[in-house]
């Protein structure tokens, strides 16, 4: 599943948005009028997880939003682990701010609002369901907006399963590749717990 989009028109910028919010979340987003914008967009099953892969090349800032009036029409339930390849992307939840760079890694909620703010970037994103995640993590909510550096063990870790996802052949076998990805989930929940909380 994959859109690439390359006019530099509030229309691409529209068909970009509308592609992101049924495949990862009902949203609101701006940028500067007239501002220039190129993205691409690919998501990709692995189990019960979903890994996308995000990029644009905006010149300037663009935003993305989700209160409650979107969770409430729209209430997927999971948290997503992002994981910054190149730029910067910066989100607020919860009462909590991080910032990251190529490497590093947030964890945040789709059921909670949230606001991004991105620059030029390309990014993987992990959906992971709730209970999958709180059976393993069970303060996961409180552990959103928290940047894992990329240059930590752990966080060099997460970020290493996550790009061998992306160039990981689909296997022919659907119980394999549902091993396969019980077992990712687990080494990237892993990671996440001991980045976040410090064990």
């Amino acid at each position: 599943m994959q859109k690439t989009l390359t006019a530099a028109t509030e229309y691409g910028f529209d068909d970009w948005h509308q592609f992101t919010c049924q495949n990862l979340s009902l949203s609101e987003c701006s940028k500067a009028s007239g501002s220039p914008f190129r993205a691409k967009v690919s998501s990709r099953r692995f189990g019960s997880l979903v890994l996308s892969e995000v990029s644009s090349s905006a010149q300037d800032r663009f935003c993305i939003t989700r209160g409650q009036r979107e969770i409430r029409k729209d209430p997927r339930d999971h948290f997503m682990c992002y994981l910054v390849l190149e730029g910067r992307v910066d989100l607020a939840q919860s009462g909590r701010q991080a910032s990251a760079a190529a490497g590093d890694l947030f964890l945040y909620d789709q059921a909670v609002p949230f606001a991004f703010d991105f620059y030029r970037h390309h990014s993987l994103l992990m959906t992971i369901p709730r209970a999958l995640l709180e059976s393993r993590i069970p303060m996961a909510a409180g552990l959103t907006a928290r940047r894992i550096g990329g240059g930590s063990r752990i966080g060099a870790l997460a970020a290493s399963v996550l790009r061998q996802i992306k160039d990981l052949e689909a296997s022919p076998i659907p119980e394999v590749e549902s091993r396969l990805a019980a077992s990712a989930g687990d080494i990237i929940t892993a990671a996440l717990e001991a980045g976040l909380t410090g064990c």
